[in-house]
């Protein structure tokens, strides 16, 4: 089964200014991290990336909005996860954390994304920034329950290796269990070109196949499930026994474009069940790369929950057991 290097940053930031920030942050957060990446890796600043004389050589790209052959954009190498349940106003003091996750070779430029969130911080998040509000520092970064950040010298420490599985192999089980799926934030994707305003398991499994497959292009990597055919046939098999699915509407202002954009998506609860044995690996994928479109901005999360027998197949943090 192909794999690519990822790991999941937990960054514990504090307000050094008050600020004012919007109810989901990961769009703000994107825009913010592409600021400080471009700050970061420029070698000359003021010019527009397209008549850039380093633009064929600069990470910038790379790091941040990669394209792949003849131009074709491929996923972004990175997806950052608010972690304050919607919190607006911040005081001076107060602590602002998320997640950063890296996938395939931008785990290798780590250090890179690190000092593009300190130089976030200080050029502040939010409303009134050119006050001076909204901004914050880095007081330490986790990974996996151990400290990877010294904060005195602004120096990320060696990371441990970790993979993520691109499962293409299943068995089949007559194991019957049942499972609650959360879409956790917004779950946007589109079906016969239009965005999809229902989901069942079987769309889910088709979302986590997509992602997998334009997750392995960032390795050159083909992806290619066996049994394809027989695979998504029970997937189709599989039961909904309950749906609390419900659209989510939630907007973004374009720098870019200066103008708000609308980017609602899917969110709720599922439940589900059937043979679903050959789907916990994927599943489990999913719940760490996301699904569905803006992935970047922490769109498309997932969380897992037991119910009856599948409870023996979860940790006691709700992870997908493998074996």
């Amino acid at each position: 089964m192909p794999s690519i290097p990822f790991i999941a940053l937990d960054f514990d930031c504090v307000m050094t200014s008050a600020g004012e920030l919007p109810p989901y942050k990961g769009s703000m957060l994107r825009g913010g991290l592409g600021h400080g990446l471009r700050r970061a890796c420029c070698a000359v600043r003021g010019r527009e990336c397209a008549g850039c004389p380093l633009a064929s050589a600069c990470l910038f790209p790379r790091l941040f909005h990669p394209a792949g052959t003849g131009g074709r954009q491929l996923p972004p190498p990175y997806c950052l996860v608010p972690l304050d349940n919607g919190k607006t106003s911040y005081a001076e003091g107060e602590p602002f954390p998320f997640r950063l996750k890296l996938f395939s070779y931008a785990v290798e430029f780590a250090p890179y994304y690190v000092l593009a969130v300190s130089l976030m911080g200080r050029a502040g998040v939010g409303r009134g920034t050119a006050e001076g509000r909204g901004r914050f520092r880095i007081r330490d970064i986790s990974c996996g329950g151990s400290r990877v950040y010294e904060a005195a010298e602004e120096k990320l420490l060696p990371l441990p290796q970790n993979l993520l599985i691109m499962p293409e192999t299943w068995r089949p089980s007559e194991e019957r269990l049942s499972l609650d799926i959360e879409l956790a934030t917004p779950c946007r994707f589109k079906q016969e070109q239009q965005l999809s305003g229902t989901l069942d398991f079987a769309g889910l499994i088709m979302l986590a196949l997509r992602r997998a497959k334009g997750l392995c292009q960032l390795e050159g990597l083909r992806y290619s499930l066996d049994q394809f055919q027989d695979f998504m046939q029970l997937a189709q098999s599989v039961r909904t026994v309950q749906s609390s699915l419900w659209w989510k509407d939630w907007s973004r202002w374009s720098s870019r474009q200066q103008e708000s954009m609308q980017l609602g998506g899917l969110a709720g609860r599922m439940t589900v069940e059937g043979r679903l044995a050959p789907f916990m690996p994927f599943l489990e994928f999913a719940r760490q790369a996301h699904i569905g479109k803006q992935t970047a901005f922490g769109l498309g999360q997932l969380r897992i929950a037991p119910g009856g027998a599948a409870r023996d197949r979860l940790d006691d943090k709700g992870e997908v057991k493998h074996g």
